[in-house]
């Protein structure tokens, strides 16, 4: 299995409901968003707080995703 069909897993188990597969999603996550609002933002605090409501906001959205393979393109 490639690392993106386990994601395309974790996600349809999120979607469905399961709170271990968000926990997993969660862990995943955690630490390379952290990295990137880290680069930022220097206030410990603010970026645990930044985490904290991007990780809610994606939570309670993620039902309405729809491609997890997209790309993010800036610019």
């Amino acid at each position: 299995m490639t690392e993106t069909q386990d994601i395309d897993t974790i996600v349809r188990k999120c979607q469905s409901g399961d709170r271990d597969a968000l926990g997993i999603l969660y862990q995943t996550y955690l630490d390379p968003m952290r990295k990137v609002v880290s680069y930022y933002i220097k206030n410990k605090e603010v970026v645990s707080d930044i985490l904290h409501d991007g990780f809610l906001i994606a939570f309670v959205s993620i039902s309405s995703l729809r491609n997890t393979t997209q790309k993010c393109r800036l610019g």
